[in-house]
This record gives structure tokens, C-alpha cells and sequence, in this order.
């Protein structure tokens, strides 16, 4: 019994020191809108089977908890905060939006 206890407190404490740019390379979805993280620091989005986005450019500030999505139109960014809620669910709120009017 004891050896079951320490194997999962062990587990436990691996996916706590897990650091956050790990944690978000994943393909993270809601119903069927979908965003792709990749390691290389880009990612890829769609809905359903169709890829919309792909390629682009993102980045992470893990002491402010902030997730900067890149566009193809150089006056748009996305800036989200991000949470995890428990080990499969990452939840995304948009702090700024910096479309430029035209």
C-alpha cells in the first residue's frame, strides 16, 4: 500500500513541476472550435475537421499568466489570461484585443 502512495504522490509532484510553456503545447477544444499549440511557439486553429489558422506566432508570460496570440495582420493580436482547471482544461480570457481601426 505504501509503495502505491508513493508512486502517485511521486506522479503528482512530476505534473506540478511541469512548467506552463509544456503544459499548453497540447490541442486544447471547445465543441468544435479547436486551437493547436506546438512547441516550436506557434499554433494552429479551426473548427471541426478544417484547419483556419496555421503557423502563426504565440507567446507566453508565465508571471503575468498571459497568453499573446500572433495574426496574419500585423495590427492584430490577441492577448488572453490563461488558468488551467484541473489536467484538461485550459481556460482562456481575452484581456485585450488590439485590432487597429481603419
Amino acid at each position: 500500500m505504501n509503495k502505491i502512495l508513493v508512486f502517485f504522490v511521486l506522479v503528482f509532484l512530476m505534473a506540478c513541476g511541469i512548467s506552463d510553456e509544456k503544459r499548453i503545447v497540447a490541442k486544447w477544444q471547445s465543441d468544435d472550435v479547436w486551437y493547436e499549440y506546438l512547441d516550436n511557439n506557434t499554433y494552429n486553429s479551426g473548427r471541426g475537421y478544417l484547419t483556419m489558422i496555421k503557423g502563426f506566432k504565440y507567446s507566453i508570460d508565465i508571471e503575468k499568466k498571459e497568453l499573446t496570440m500572433y495574426t496574419d495582420d500585423p495590427n492584430q493580436t490577441y492577448y488572453l489570461q490563461y488558468q488551467y482547471k484541473g489536467n484538461d482544461t485550459l481556460l482562456l480570457n481575452n484581456v485585450l484585443n488590439s485590432t487597429t481601426s481603419k
